[in-house]
């Protein structure tokens, strides 16, 4: 058949963009440069994102002191202070019950007056009310936090390690690093521009492994299998030459060309074909591998039954070229009669009634193109 035409590519060609948003402040390849996984390609101005991480990590060192001193309860020092201030409101307490007991005393006597029996009075509440406050406040100090305030701390822990993790893995993102190693194919970046999230700046490519995207018509389909070998030539350039293998065929067709699209991998071609050449593949079409071409279906565990004398037999074959519900087939002869349908319904030795013979030579002949 007539060659068809594609376009040589490199395998794995891949873009690539930043994944955060920024102006581009350093770029460090050349279209053409070879690279290596993980070398950075470019840089944005990262002063907001290392802002934002540094933000990010004072966040986190607050809401870790305010856990530690959450769960290590408090110091011995704090303690402390807190019995000498319950200590301190006793002894004010003691002081004050004197007071009124001598107040009440005098008053009865007549000595002072009712005003001064009321301040002794109120004087004691008051300093009844300061021994329960400082004894409230060391029994909390005894007791410590809470598991829910333990908790909550924990959670404002937990997400200010996020945001920081996020902060980070943004700065990181201001740099972009090849996935791949390759040869730069593409580039669209110069200092100062200012990019969006995704955009493509950079096109790798592995210029060692090159490959053609063809389309191959539906009626010349079967005459093509994966493995094949094809000769390719170039219109734009008739002294080169490449040897390909068909390396894929797509199940389904474009719904635009009715073509089924073949991938055909350059396993040898000339020192000057490279990406972007037109390229015209030749497909070997075999007419046939040799033996017999039956039905698919036609085989049970590797052998066929074949009708002899009236009954079944059973008889080995080889299959030589798979094309789908088509087979080629070695150990068969050409008078041989296959048992096609209802075979798995015999054994061996079997009578056979013949409705609609069929001999294999009706059944291997290939449409000519």
């Amino acid at each position: 058949g007539a060659p068809l035409s594609g376009v040589v590519r490199a395998a794995g060609q891949v873009q690539i963009g930043f994944q955060v948003p920024g102006e581009a402040e350093a770029v460090f390849v050349e279209e053409g440069d070879s690279v290596t996984v993980g070398q950075v390609l470019a840089q944005l101005d990262r002063r907001i994102y290392s802002a934002q991480a540094a933000q990010a990590a004072a966040a986190l060192a607050q809401a870790e002191a305010a856990l530690r001193m959450l769960e290590e309860g408090a110091r011995p020092q704090e303690i402390a202070v807190a019995k000498a201030q319950r200590t301190s409101a006793e002894a004010v307490v003691s002081r004050a019950r004197a007071d009124c007991e001598r107040a009440e005393e005098l008053f009865r006597e007549g000595v002072i007056p009712r005003k001064d029996l009321d301040a002794a009075q109120t004087a004691l509440v008051q300093a009844e009310q300061a021994l329960e406050t400082a004894s409230e406040l060391l029994a909390l100090v005894l007791e410590g936090p809470r598991d829910q305030e333990i908790a909550a701390a924990r959670g404002a822990r937990d997400q200010a390690r996020a945001a920081l993790d996020q902060a980070s893995t943004q700065l990181d993102y201001a740099e972009l690093k090849a996935p791949v190693s390759g040869t730069v194919v593409m580039r669209q970046l110069e200092v100062g521009q200012t990019v969006s999230t995704g955009m493509p700046v950079f096109e790798l490519a592995n210029l060692n492994e090159l490959e053609v995207w063809t389309e191959i018509p539906e009626g010349r389909l079967s005459k093509i299998q994966l493995g094949d070998e094809v000769e390719i030539g170039f219109p734009a350039a008739p002294e080169l030459r490449a040897l390909g293998r068909v390396r894929s065929i797509a199940p389904n067709a474009q719904s635009s060309t009715r073509g089924f699209p073949v991938k055909v991998e350059l396993v040898d071609h000339d020192e000057n074909v490279v990406p972007g050449l037109v390229a015209l593949v030749q497909f070997d079409y075999r007419l046939s591998p040799g033996g017999h071409m039956i039905p698919e279906r036609a085989i049970i565990n590797g052998s066929v039954l074949v009708v002899e004398a009236d009954k079944a037999v059973r008889k080995p074959v080889a299959v030589l070229l798979d094309r789908g519900d088509r087979v080629f087939v070695d150990g068969l002869d050409a008078d041989d009669r296959v048992i096609v349908n209802g075979q798995h319904y015999l054994e061996p030795g079997d009578l056979v009634a013949i409705v609609d013979a069929l001999g294999i030579e009706g059944i291997t002949k290939l449409e000519q193109e």
